[in-house]
């Protein structure tokens, strides 16, 4: 069993963080405080931490490589994540939690693609 801390009402911020953003992964055993309690929604799930941890998108930087000679220019980079099917996507904006739990489905859903400009592909599977 996990414990995790989700933005609730009282710490949605828009722009910044949605409700369900996963904030906080725990063990069962972990007690949350009080104050806790009153600004994050807590939900218990069945799985283990490791697998909770597993689900994070990939996230890595790509580079873009002009010329196979000798060449004191930098290469391109660019900060990617890896989508569900094997694609690289830019982070042309950044999440501030990129996993969320939709606690009406029982599903966790990675935060990137909530924003049409991280949805560029810049390194096919």
């Amino acid at each position: 069993m996990t414990k995790l801390a989700l933005i609730s009402k009282p710490t949605q911020i828009d722009g910044v963080n949605e409700i369900g953003d996963v904030v906080v992964i725990r063990e069962d055993s972990h007690i949350f405080t009080v104050a806790e309690h009153e600004v994050f929604d807590i939900v218990e799930i069945p799985d283990s931490v490791v697998i909770v941890r597993e689900l994070y998108p990939e996230v890595t930087m790509a580079r873009k490589v002009k010329t196979t000679e000798w060449t004191v220019e930098e290469p391109e980079r660019k900060m990617v994540w890896k989508d569900a099917d094997g694609n690289f996507k830019e982070i042309a904006r950044r999440v501030k939690y990129p996993l969320r739990y939709d606690t009406s489905e029982k599903k966790f859903k990675e935060n990137y693609s909530r924003y049409i400009e991280n949805t560029t592909v810049v390194v096919s599977k």
